[in-house]
């Protein structure tokens, strides 16, 4: 299986007769692919930032290889992946499909691959590895079950629920209490924690009890740091939250 952008692109653009090619074997790896048109302008001012990205993963020994196919030669390979406009950048893995909708930068782009490519929720075993998770978005949000893993309970299942929807965006731990500090309270468990802004926030169960709209809800208007970057794409998607914007 090509490992490299340029050599799928030379496959799926004609260096062989079977254009299914890449159909059939989508699930034996993760791709990070970007339909393009050649004559698209906007394609063309990504094209160095998607060399950015193929190099930056395969620095780092990622499993994810970064691709690119001619949407205009391959329109029905396109249309299977519901491609509408150009360019488009897809997570495809298997099952897996996910669109891309930041800003074309390459930190952007590899950070919504790993958040893509990893599990929904990543369990964590101990102190350290909550210290590392800490450490590694230090600067940016995360999200953490505190409980054991019962897939029966009605927080847990909820927050699971919300993090299919919402991976792309954030990152989803879960681990016992012993793993965190004294310094962090919390007035129980299961609970659910955000940390941003160098603290966190706890979610607040409603008088009813537990619901799936409630921990969405939490997540959904959390999920950014208190001052976030505004983009072009950034305002799309922070205009979905239920929250006045100055």
């Amino acid at each position: 299986m090509p490992n490299n952008w340029r050599t799928l692109g030379e496959v799926c653009l004609g260096k062989t007769p079977d254009t299914t090619f890449f159909l059939e074997r989508k699930g034996e790896d993760a791709w990070l692919v970007m339909f393009y048109a050649p004559w698209c302008g906007h394609c063309r001012r990504l094209e160095p930032v998607w060399s950015e990205v193929d190099s930056f993963l395969k620095d780092s020994k990622s499993e994810i290889h970064a691709a690119k196919l001619d949407a205009t030669s391959f329109s029905s390979v396109a249309s299977h992946f519901d491609v509408r406009g150009y360019p488009t950048i897809k997570f495809i893995q298997g099952e897996k499909l996910f669109t891309y909708k930041g800003d074309r930068l390459r930190d952007n782009i590899v950070e919504f691959a790993n958040r893509a490519s990893g599990p929904v929720i990543r369990w964590l075993s101990s102190s350290g590895k909550f210290q590392d998770v800490r450490g590694d978005h230090n600067d940016g949000v995360f999200f953490l079950y505190v409980g054991p893993k019962d897939d029966a309970d009605e927080l847990y299942k909820a927050y699971e629920d919300a993090a299919v929807v919402y991976r792309i965006y954030s990152y989803f731990y879960a681990g016992a209490s012993s793993l965190l500090p004294e310094e962090i309270e919390k007035n129980g468990e299961p609970t659910i924690l955000v940390f941003k802004d160098r603290t966190h926030y706890e979610y607040t169960v409603p008088a009813g009890g537990v619901t799936k709209e409630s921990v969405e809800e939490f997540i959904n208007n959390e999920r950014h740091p208190a001052f976030p970057k505004m983009t072009s794409s950034g305002l799309n998607d922070l205009s979905g939250l239920k929250k006045k914007i100055v």
